[in-house]
């Protein structure tokens, strides 16, 4: 039988907790504010990948918190392998989506991307 005091987490792995706590507060307070700009779609919206409108907040660090929050938590070096695994490929993601919110916002989104760095808010 194992005894629960030999499941908890050594005290280093509690630092875990401050990305993960970051990186969940980012991604709810995201989700609230993308449904406040419900509102901005149009009545009639087509369905495709293209986007419909120019969110200006949110940075896309917050589910690599979890990622890196977790590792830490559990001492995983598999979900840290994991993590190390998604920078690189939300890089790419984000650095896709760039181009397609360029061609299709223009002038607004290159204004909005001159203003605000890509991975981390920076005080100006």
């Amino acid at each position: 039988m194992v005894r629960v005091s030999e499941c908890r987490p050594a005290f280093w792995n509690l630092f875990g907790l401050v990305p993960l706590a970051a990186g969940a507060a980012v991604l709810v307070w995201l989700m609230l504010f993308g449904f406040a700009q419900g509102a901005r779609l149009p009545e009639r919206v087509e369905l495709n990948w293209r986007p419909k409108l120019l969110l200006t907040k949110g940075p896309y660090v917050a589910e690599l918190a979890l990622w890196l929050g977790w590792a830490v938590l559990y001492g995983s070096a598999p979900v840290l392998f994991v993590f190390l695994i998604l920078c690189p490929v939300v890089n790419a993601i984000a650095s896709r989506e760039e181009r397609t919110l360029e061609a299709t916002f223009g002038s607004e989104y290159r204004e909005y991307k001159a203003r605000i760095p890509k991975w981390l808010p920076t005080r100006r």
